[in-house]
Formats: structure tokens, C-alpha cells, sequence
């Protein structure tokens, strides 16, 4: 059979396929390229892809600033610079189930992790729980797990709920930055231990269906066991254990995924959970991160806590962390000096159930009348009314000035009294404007019996249960 005769290209044609095979090959090595400049720093300088920005010791007064007559807020300046190839990640575990008696969830887990590229060490810091807290930017007193209603929970736009969370777990280090975060609620983390196969694990409580010993455990058991909040065997204190737990058990995961080489399918694996998953992280800090984690020892991992006292004050367990044990934890693991929380302690909170709340209440009520009168008589109010107006200016500056010293010194007798008696003026000049401008009736002078829930004092209600 004779063979076909091979086509002629004409010189256009030729000229055509060369421009075409330079362009695919163009297309080709600017991928190459472009890939190399992605996975370069993801295998050889992962620190340049997270910021390591001096954090902001941002306003976290428990009064509301707004009030008149109580001044600006401090202005904000800047915190302690974290250290050069350093990034700290805060972990969270939401408590959004189904309980039956709250609405509200929680971040009730919240463990600092400080990443130091340089030196390869890694450290795990978690904070309580249920540690009395001033949320950054919000007035009131709450726990830390709360943060994350304060920034308007888990689907608040730009990540705003965890990001509040973020600086609220920055005020418990001293103003130092916490840029990032990874989420994980419950049901999310069930299907990420189902995906990986579970793990085998030493489970030293009996709890459920657990029993101490090695077991393997499904994602069921490991929700389980990281939620359990008492040593049934000890009867330890909750809270505390669990924490121990909670990082126990995250090293537990990450030695599996380190060992079965599942460390760099991780994401993808992560990617087919259904809901549950939150960052504000890029993929490719993510695989910087796990490519880096490759050759961590996991021993050698560093597991605090911000402990302290956990009392029942203000019909609530707050936990108090121990401040010299705080500030000698950050110097260790940032170096960097940090002053201590002078109220957030036993006593002030004491206090505060005793004579604070309703001492706000007094000033929140007196701003009230003050802002309604000034609205009804507009600019021209008769001599008579601002008098009134004036006295109640002058009894409230008084106030705030008496609580400020009081609540500086709660265990001063002698300013609590100064203090009450300031309250007490300033509730007869507020009561004489209300009645001389028709103030809207009835209006209270101590706080609601659920004092949370109570606008005046705590900007936002939150059931901490």
C-alpha cells in the first residue's frame, strides 16, 4: 500500500505552530515559576508568611466610657512586640450543641500555641475557661469564654466573633499579638478523627463507655473524653484536668498524622468536613505550618496553663488566674516582661457583688435621666432646670471619682464608704431631675437580679453556662 504522501505546511503555518508551542511552553515554565514562588516559602522560610506584629493593649474596661462625665478611655499604645520568627495561634473549641437550658455558646477551649520557626520550640498555653476577664473594647465583666459572643459570634462577618476572642486571649498575655486562629466545633471534630481513623490513646479517667488504659478511640470517644470535666477516679477539680486533657490529646492526633505520613494530606482531609472548620489562615500558611511540624518532636512540646483559684462570687464560678504565675510564663516563653491584672482577683470581684454593681447601676441610671432632660429642654432650659441639670453633673462627677478610688482599693473600708455615700447624693439629684422633667417610670437603681443581663452593666448578655 503506497504511503500517504506527508502534508505541506506553508511557512504561515509553520510559523502559527511554532508561536503556539512557545506559548504552551511559555504558559508551562511561568507555572513552574509561580509554583516555586508558592512552595518556596512553605518548605524553607515559613515564617515569612505570618506577620509578627506588635500587638495593641487595646481598652478593656469593665465600665462603659460612653457614660457622661466618665472620661475618655485611656488612649491605646502599643503591647509588647512579639519575637522576631515567632507566631502565636490560638486553637478554639466552640461548645455549640443542643444543651437544653442556654441558648448561648462558648469557646471553652482556648489554648495558645507559640510557634518559634527559628529555635523549633513550640509551646501550648491554655487559658480557663471560666477566668474573670475584661473582654478588649466591651464594657462588663464576664468569662473568657464568652469572648466570642461579645465579637458577635461564630458567623459574625470578617471573622469579628473569633477575632474578639483572638484579643481577648491578647489581654491575658499582656497585650502580645495573636494574629491567627483554627476553630473546630464538636461535630467537626468527631468527623476529623473518623477521617484519619482514629487514634490509639491512654485514657486514664473512667468516664461513659471509657475505661483507663489504651483503647482506640472513634471521633465519638474523643469528644467525649476531651469534654469530660471530673476525674472520676480523683475527684480533682474539673476544669483543670480537662485542660491537661485537651493538649494531651491534641498531641496524641498530631503524633498520628506525623507518624502515618498524614501530615501533608491533612488539608485536604480537613476540606471535606462538613461544617464546623474556621480560620483566618491561607492554605498556604496551613501547609507551611504542617510541612514544618514534620520534624517536631512532640515531647518536646512545652504544656502550661493559666491557673488559679476558682471561687462562686456574683452567683458564678470565675477562675482567678495566680498573677505572678502569669507574668513568669510569658517572660519564659516570650522573654518579654508583662505587668500584673490588679482586679482581676477574688477580692475586687467580692466587691463588686457587694458594692460595684450597684454602684454602676446608680451612674448608668443617673447618665439616663441626665441625657433625657438635656433632650427635652433642648438649649434654652429655664434657670430652675439647669440648676438640676448642673447638680446632677457635679453629684455624678463626684461618683465617678469616688468609684474609681474605690474600686482601685476595694479593700479600703474607708473609700467604699466615701463611695456609698457619692451613690447616695448622686441618687437624690437624679431622682429631683427625673421628677421635674417627667422622666419615664419605673427606673431602677440597682441592677437586675440577673445581673448579666443587665445592659448597664455588661454590654452584652451572655448566659456563661
Amino acid at each position: 500500500m503506497a504511503k500517504k504522501p506527508k502534508k505541506q505546511r506553508t511557512p504561515q503555518q509553520k510559523k502559527r505552530r511554532r508561536i503556539i508551542w512557545f506559548s504552551i511552553l511559555g504558559l508551562f515554565l511561568a507555572s513552574l515559576i509561580a509554583c516555586a514562588i508558592y512552595l518556596y516559602p512553605v518548605f524553607f522560610n515559613p515564617a515569612s508568611l505570618f506577620d509578627t506584629a506588635r500587638g495593641i493593649k487595646q481598652d478593656a474596661s469593665p465600665l462603659n466610657t460612653s457614660l457622661l462625665y466618665q472620661g475618655e478611655p485611656d488612649p491605646t499604645d502599643e503591647g509588647p512586640l512579639l519575637p522576631e520568627d515567632h507566631v502565636n495561634i490560638l486553637l478554639i473549641g466552640i461548645d455549640l450543641e443542643d444543651k437544653g437550658y442556654s441558648a448561648d455558646y462558648h469557646t471553652d477551649t482556648m489554648i495558645v500555641l507559640s510557634v518559634n520557626f527559628k529555635t523549633g520550640a513550640v509551646d501550648m498555653i491554655s487559658l480557663r475557661r471560666d477566668t474573670f476577664a475584661h473582654i478588649p473594647g466591651v464594657y462588663g465583666f464576664y468569662k473568657l469564654n464568652a469572648a466570642i459572643n461579645c465579637g458577635g459570634g461564630i458567623y459574625a462577618r470578617d471573622h469579628a466573633g473569633f477575632l474578639k476572642v483572638c484579643e481577648a486571649a491578647e489581654w491575658m498575655l499582656g497585650g502580645i499579638s495573636i494574629d491567627y486562629f483554627y476553630a473546630l466545633q464538636i461535630p467537626a471534630l468527631i468527623e476529623i478523627v473518623d477521617l484519619i481513623g482514629g487514634v490509639d490513646y491512654n485514657v486514664d479517667i473512667s468516664y461513659g463507655p471509657l475505661w483507663p488504659g489504651w483503647q482506640h478511640l472513634n471521633g465519638t470517644d474523643v469528644a467525649r473524653y476531651v469534654r469530660a470535666r471530673k476525674n472520676m477516679r480523683t475527684g480533682e477539680e474539673g476544669d483543670v484536668n480537662r485542660v491537661k486533657r485537651q493538649k494531651n490529646m491534641l498531641i496524641a492526633i498530631f503524633s498520628k498524622l506525623k507518624n502515618q505520613n498524614m501530615l501533608a494530606i491533612f488539608p485536604q482531609l480537613a476540606s471535606t468536613v462538613n461544617r464546623g472548620v474556621f480560620t483566618n489562615t491561607t492554605m498556604q500558611q496551613t501547609l507551611a505550618l504542617l510541612n514544618w511540624a514534620r520534624n517536631l518532636d512532640e515531647a518536646s512540646i512545652g504544656m502550661y496553663s493559666m491557673d488559679g483559684p476558682s471561687f462562686i462570687i456574683m452567683d458564678w464560678a470565675f477562675c482567678f488566674p495566680r498573677q505572678e504565675e502569669r507574668v513568669a510564663l510569658i517572660s519564659k516563653i516570650y522573654g518579654v516582661d508583662v505587668p500584673q491584672m490588679t482586679d482581676v482577683n477574688a477580692r475586687t470581684a467580692r466587691w463588686l457583688e457587694s458594692y460595684g454593681l450597684r454602684a454602676i447601676k446608680h451612674m448608668a441610671t443617673a447618665d439616663h435621666i441626665y441625657t433625657y432632660a438635656a433632650e427635652k429642654w433642648g438649649q434654652s432650659p429655664t434657670p430652675a432646670q439647669q440648676r438640676l441639670i448642673d447638680e446632677l453633673a457635679a453629684r455624678y462627677t463626684e461618683a465617678a471619682q469616688a468609684y474609681k478610688l474605690a474600686y482601685a482599693d476595694p479593700a479600703a473600708g474607708t473609700q467604699t464608704q466615701k463611695m456609698n455615700e457619692a451613690m447616695r447624693a448622686l441618687r437624690s439629684a437624679g431622682e429631683a431631675l427625673a421628677n421635674a422633667c417627667d422622666y419615664p417610670t419605673p427606673y431602677r437603681w440597682s441592677p437586675l437580679v440577673d445581673w448579666t443581663q443587665d445592659s448597664d452593666i455588661n454590654e452584652v448578655a451572655v448566659d456563661f453556662r
